[in-house]
């Protein structure tokens, strides 16, 4: 069982849900709420991506993945990809 995995897991998880399902936007950090055009989609593609990438690492993390850098550097330039793409998309 890889620990670090779990615990980023699980705070993406957390964090995936309160932007995804809750709408909390603002924890975006990224975005301004008066400039995005769609914040529903917004929230969905971020929170959404969020949620799947955390409940990767929870399950890697519980069966014991031994590379967590490797990992972790995939995770992160996934969620800037979709970043970018979000502010490119639905940002005034």
């Amino acid at each position: 069982m890889n620990v670090n995995l779990l615990i980023i897991g699980v705070l993406l998880l957390i964090v995936g849900y309160l932007i995804g399902v809750k709408q909390r936007i603002e924890l975006l950090t990224f975005l301004r709420n008066k400039y995005i055009k769609d914040k529903k989609k917004v929230a969905e593609i971020m929170g959404g991506s969020q949620f799947i990438l955390g409940a990767i690492l929870v399950t890697l993390g519980g069966i014991g993945f031994k590379n967590d850098p490797m990992i972790i550097v995939i995770v992160l330039v996934i969620l800037l990809i979709l970043s970018i793409y979000v502010v490119r998309k639905y940002v005034a």
